[in-house]
């Protein structure tokens, strides 16, 4: 079978626009830049430059679909409470307390919200905010998996969300096959899309191939000076959950 390993090569320079340009509902595979190299390219995007986000999690080994899907779902909400007050790209709840006013506030604020996004679920947002404000995690686990995720995908941006699935671990261990399902599950429900990161692409073969298609390897870029590192090892990104582009304002979960 042909081995895709080392085509389609990916200048450097082009690699944010790659990833924040992702069609929606699409898998892509990307190898040749570790996570931290990426963060950092992502990090220099001006904001008003791109209404997207990227949201990068590193996927755990897992032996389900189900499972993986989880664990993506907990990075999500994790990232939206760092987010909180401000949801939605631009939405402040900056101003309701955890009283009864404060969450009559919030309830109306969610609700207007809803009423100007696409796809945003009063329900989802009112119930959202109240766990917010108790500070917790925005887990509405009255709705099903598909609908939370994508719930939790606009809280985090409005414009588009793209996650960024660090799979070097899993592609060694566990179930490579739950992982591919369970990203091909997450780009269908997220309305946005997935970047699959790989030390270096799968060969195309099963379960591998059904995300190869429009793969990338980065590539250092013309005139590039000597003795700059292309990329390192992908298992020195780091493994904290991280929303890139994000310049101008402390980004919310640095320390």
């Amino acid at each position: 079978m042909l081995d895709l390993r080392n085509q389609q090569g990916l200048p450097r320079r082009a690699t944010a626009e790659f990833i924040l340009g992702a069609r929606r509902g699409s898998v892509l595979a990307l190898a040749g830049i570790d996570g931290e190299s990426l963060r950092a390219l992502l990090d220099q995007v001006e904001p008003e430059a791109c209404c997207r986000r990227a949201l990068f999690v590193r996927i755990a080994p897992a032996p389900t679909t189900e499972a993986i899907v989880e664990h993506v779902t907990n990075h999500f909400a994790d990232a939206a409470r760092s987010l909180w007050p401000i949801w939605f790209t631009d939405v402040s709840f900056g101003e309701c307390r955890n009283d009864r006013l404060g969450r009559l506030a919030a309830g109306v604020i969610a609700r207007r919200a809803a009423g100007e996004i696409a796809g945003l679920s009063p329900y989802w947002a009112e119930a959202a905010a109240r766990l917010a404000l108790d500070d917790r995690p925005p887990r509405v686990r009255a709705k099903l998996a598909a609908i939370e995720l994508a719930q939790l995908a606009l809280a985090i941006s409005r414009s588009g969300l793209v996650l960024v699935a660090d799979a070097g671990a899993v592609a060694r261990m566990g179930s490579p096959a739950a992982v591919v399902h369970a990203l091909e599950w997450i780009a269908q429900h997220l309305h946005g899309a997935v970047v699959a990161l790989f030390p270096e692409l799968p060969r195309n073969e099963p379960p591998f191939e059904r995300i190869l298609y429009g793969a990338r390897r980065v590539t250092a870029d013309a005139g590039a000076e000597p003795g700059v590192i292309e990329h390192d090892p992908i298992g020195t990104a780091d493994a904290r959950t991280w929303i890139a582009p994000w310049r101008g304002l402390p980004h919310p979960l640095s320390e």
